[in-house]
């Protein structure tokens, strides 16, 4: 936008960027703008009377976030940032973590969870200057690229219980929730979305998909697997969700503070648990039932230190079980049997500032 201080009249200059981190005025028509415009980040020429004219895209996962001009020596001077987030396997029976360097890159790779019998690892990552949803092969150790969205951001991801498809949650031109063929990684078919939303969970005949807000309202939706249209399963609820069978789900209520257990015929619920530890800073993978359903793993303050507990269900006064030191704001993800816990390595970022010499 822009400001005449004199009539004090604003005008839209261009509407077309989602982010905008630096403006930095060339002349009185152009200006140089750091920010993503479609799939493409990087630093920009805007004119009043001309469309956007990228002049450098950012090179893999380093972001650009910072920029200024000389014109007289036809210089462009901008500082790159590189975040690396990396992910490992903690084993809570012999307290060892396994690092991944087949899986990790220079980028940010995170939000991984387990899938198909632990046997893969399915996690985000901008390895490629854009997000997708990646795959990691255990035992063969080898990744392979799922999706193909070219995404500014994502949200959350979900594999559904036949492993075909994955429903994510994802910015580019704007918010969408879209399902993906994990076979080819086609986008099978999407929907735009009034605010972020993040795909929990499927149905367990894969015939909805269960998406919440998690921000804003924190509502839980139930969306057509098929067509994707919504409508609102539970308010106020969100962060976990798990389909037993195909006429009992669970999930959590933030208003009851609480596990929350529903049959899907009668729609008759009964509270499994109702004093779950740092729900508000709690996010999407840091809460897990087991196995058996009788209990479930998240944080848990032990001696004002954090760490990855197991409730029993059996008692809501029981005492919580440390299975691992890993503190829920690394924590991403744990086996149903608490015996793996795949967590964020977060690495120091590492910037330069580097000079860019314009044709005349």
């Amino acid at each position: 936008m822009s400001l005449d201080l004199y009539s004090k009249q604003v005008t839209a200059i261009n509407t077309q960027f989602s982010e905008v981190n630096k403006i930095a005025a060339v002349n009185d028509h152009t200006m140089l703008v750091v920010g993503s415009l479609g799939a493409a980040e990087g630093i920009w020429f805007v004119d009043e009377q001309k469309p956007p004219q990228l002049v450098l895209r950012r090179s893999g996962s380093e972001a650009i976030v910072d920029a200024q001009i000389d014109t007289r020596r036809h210089v462009i001077f901008y500082v790159n940032l590189q975040k690396n987030v990396d992910i490992k396997i903690i084993s809570t029976l012999q307290q060892e973590e396994q690092l991944l360097p087949e899986l990790n890159s220079s980028g940010m790779d995170v939000s991984a969870t387990f899938a198909n019998n632990n046997k893969f690892i399915y996690f985000i990552s901008n390895r490629t200057g854009l997000y997708d949803i990646w795959r990691y092969e255990v035992e063969s150790k080898s990744v392979k690229q799922i999706s193909t969205l070219n995404a500014l951001s994502i949200t959350w991801h979900s594999l559904s219980n036949d492993g075909k498809s994955l429903a994510i949650g994802y910015r580019t031109d704007d918010l969408y929730l879209g399902v993906v063929d994990v076979e080819t990684g086609r986008l099978q078919r999407h929907t735009k979305t009034p605010s972020h939303r993040y795909p929990l969970a499927w149905s367990f005949d894969g015939k909805s998909i269960y998406v919440s807000e998690h921000q804003t309202k924190v509502n839980l939706f139930n969306y057509d697997a098929k067509t994707l249209k919504p409508s609102l399963f539970a308010g106020e609820s969100g962060l976990y969700v798990k389909a037993l069978d195909g006429e009992t789900l669970i999930y959590v209520d933030y208003t009851r503070h609480a596990l929350v257990e529903r049959n899907l015929i009668t729609q008759q619920e009964k509270v499994l648990h109702n004093t779950i530890p740092e729900l508000e800073a709690l996010s999407p993978g840091d809460i897990k039932l087991n196995k058996a359903n009788d209990g479930f793993y998240t944080a848990c303050q032990v001696a004002w230190v954090n760490k990855t507990c197991f409730y029993s269900l059996s008692s809501t006064n029981s005492s919580p079980v440390v299975v691992s030191d890993t503190p829920y704001w690394n924590f991403l993800d744990i086996t149903e049997d608490g015996e793996a816990i795949l967590a964020a390595d977060v690495k120091p970022s590492s910037g330069d500032i580097m000079k860019m010499q314009l044709r005349d």
